[in-house]
């Protein structure tokens, strides 16, 4: 996740204390690194707390990276240190550049001390739905902001954090402990939001996929056992037709059934990352949908492919038992290629050489 880290020394006039303030920022860039995250932060300016954000963050030996966000024309700073990557922005003012990265980058806001520029970021964080903590022990524009929080606790921490948890944001800084709990709470918060960020609409929309897809799936694979369509013909004129118009309609019904078990699949992945806290949309679960049709037409393709290689003719299910019993491996097939999309079109994609080819399901003696 990428943090912005927005506070400064600015307003803090006793030297143990901005000692301290120092401190918390190595404390709290050290548990940001150690968490895996991304830090951002503006610039290497002694008043503010970014350079030792920085130097707690880049102490550790985890290769998380920084990205330091610069007004346009300002210089390059933190020279010579390792996974640090510069961003210049189009406007010349620090305060712009700041709302800017939390609009635009920053999937997550900590303020800490500061003024109004602090403030600022936090406030504006937290209306643009990112994750913010304010941590108001050192006061200043943190604490602003920890205030306006307070005044609407369900909504500003979405409903992850307890009072308590709360109101030590707004108490002393710990050493070896207030880092760490803020990087949890942030990291709770940030859950939840995601969460938040899923309509109702779209649950049920799921839901309800998965269930006329799972319907689908189970009429399929049993139509042919409820006797449709009826059992071949005796032996007479035109029997041949008829037999294999019954064996396409079966052939029509195992695609079918292929395919719902492909779109069942693939929603129930999408349900999987709304329970998880996954950012999941309604153009993603769309195109997932799609895909696990396309999963489950593919596998139903390569095993047809497999067949005439093997067997020189392709064999279809000429009869109710042959139907069920290609029919369920071809979907539990196609079920677990949807749940799995990235990972099957991957093994897809090793099929390709051998399918052009011609070689696809063949003995290697017999090739």
């Amino acid at each position: 996740m990428k943090v912005l880290v927005s506070g400064s020394l600015r307003g803090v006039e006793d030297n143990k204390e901005r000692d301290n303030l120092r401190a918390a920022g190595r404390e709290l860039g050290k548990c940001l690194a150690a968490a895996g995250h991304t830090l951002l932060i503006s610039a290497d300016r002694e008043e503010d707390i970014d350079p030792f954000v920085v130097e707690g963050f880049l102490s550790t030996a985890k290769t998380s990276q920084v990205e330091v966000h610069l007004m346009r024309g300002a210089v390059r700073c933190y020279q010579g240190q390792t996974n640090v990557t510069h961003i210049w922005h189009r406007h010349n003012d620090w305060d712009v550049t700041v709302l800017e990265v939390v609009r635009s980058e920053a999937e997550a806001v900590i303020v800490i001390a500061g003024r109004k520029g602090v403030v600022q970021s936090g406030v504006a964080g937290w209306m643009l739905g990112r994750p913010t903590i304010p941590f108001g022990g050192f006061g200043g524009g943190a604490q602003t902001v920890w205030d306006y929080g307070s005044s609407d606790r369900q909504r500003f921490y979405f409903g992850a954090l307890n009072d308590v948890e709360i109101d030590q944001l707004n108490g002393p800084w710990e050493p070896d402990a207030t880092g760490s709990r803020i990087v949890m709470l942030l990291e709770r918060c940030a859950a939840h939001a995601r969460r938040a960020a899923i309509s109702p609409r779209l649950r049920v929309g799921v839901s309800t996929g998965i269930l006329v897809a799972l319907m689908a799936w189970v009429v399929f694979l049993a139509l042919p056992l409820l006797g449709w369509p009826g059992p071949p013909p005796a032996a007479s004129t035109g029997a041949s037709a008829v037999i294999e118009a019954s064996t396409g309609v079966r052939f029509l019904l195992l695609l079918a059934a292929v395919c719902s078990a492909g779109a069942f699949g693939a929603l129930v992945q999408s349900m999987r990352g709304i329970r998880d806290g996954i950012a999941v949309t309604g153009s993603k679960v769309l195109i997932d949908a799609v895909l696990g049709i396309a999963a489950g037409f593919l596998t139903a393709a390569l095993y047809m492919l497999a067949q005439i290689a093997i067997n020189g003719k392709l064999d279809l299910p000429a009869t109710t038992p042959d139907y069920s019993r290609v029919s369920l491996i071809m979907s539990m097939t196609a079920v677990f290629a949807s749940l799995y999309l990235d990972a099957a079109f991957s093994r897809f994609e090793t099929f390709k050489e051998s399918v052009m080819s011609g070689t696809y399901g063949k003995r290697a003696n017999d090739s």
